[in-house]
């Protein structure tokens, strides 16, 4: 998806399809479907981050409590689905996994019920309301603050360890969504990013198959992805903090 100056449409844009793909995935909540929604609401909450930072103080607690909670079970369902075709290159037995898929399946369905999904719409539209025609590029200077702060307390450790990897992976993957919506480059980020996605995937897979250290194979590769992202750790915030210096 291209980047966006003006913020209203980048939000309008992502409101619109988690309308249209929060109906789709209670009709059948797996798939391509679930990684789309989870991307749009992920964008969309991006938005409201900036939003929050500028002049209006938008707060829309209620929408930003429903978002939380459907993208929640939206990684829930993904982290089983890609756990359940993963299981099998390791030799692991899947049959758990897809039981507690359906009933995390049964849940998502819950959370996008079309009653839910009616107050969800009169939510993001009431935001994109308020929202019209607003601009990113005055808020730059708070969100630079507050972005800044973050990589400083990143670059002090070498990123080694599996709570470092992890904090290093929320953390991009947030400034990855927030330099989209206010029109920064992203291409840069999208290897480390990658690296760091699978490198979980493994961890959640020997987490959810409580095999953690016990099969040799899924634990090797886990080791090499681990070192793979910290080397790719580094050149990636810089990469962050070069862009915050560029208004």
């Amino acid at each position: 998806m291209a980047v966006h100056r003006d913020l209203s449409l980048y939000l309008k844009t992502n409101a619109d399809l988690i309308v249209v793909l929060a109906g789709r995935v209670h009709r059948r909540p797996t798939g391509n479907a679930v990684h789309k929604l989870r991307v749009a609401i992920r964008r969309a909450r991006a938005a409201l981050w900036v939003l929050r930072r500028g002049p209006g103080r938008f707060r829309a607690k209620a929408l930003r409590h429903s978002l939380r909670r459907l993208i929640r079970g939206l990684g829930y369902v993904r982290e089983l689905d890609v756990a359940i075709k993963d299981a099998g290159s390791y030799h692991l037995n899947s049959s758990k996994l897809k039981t507690r898929k359906r009933v995390a399946e049964r849940s998502l369905r819950k959370l996008t019920h079309p009653d839910k999904n009616r107050k969800l719409a009169a939510r993001l539209k009431k935001l994109r309301n308020d929202a019209d025609s607003f601009y990113a590029k005055p808020l730059f200077q708070p969100i630079n603050t507050q972005m800044q702060r973050q990589l400083r307390r990143l670059l002090k450790h070498h990123v080694r360890s599996q709570v470092e990897l992890h904090a290093l992976r929320v953390t991009l993957k947030k400034i990855r969504y927030i330099f989209e919506a206010i029109g920064k480059p992203v291409d840069s980020l999208r290897d480390t990013q990658e690296t760091l996605g699978q490198a979980h995937d493994l961890e959640m897979l020997e987490t959810l198959t409580g095999t953690t250290g016990t099969n040799r194979q899924l634990a090797a590769e886990y080791e090499r992805l681990r070192v793979r992202a910290s080397t790719m750790a580094r050149p990636a915030i810089l990469f962050v903090r070069g862009q915050l210096r560029t208004p």
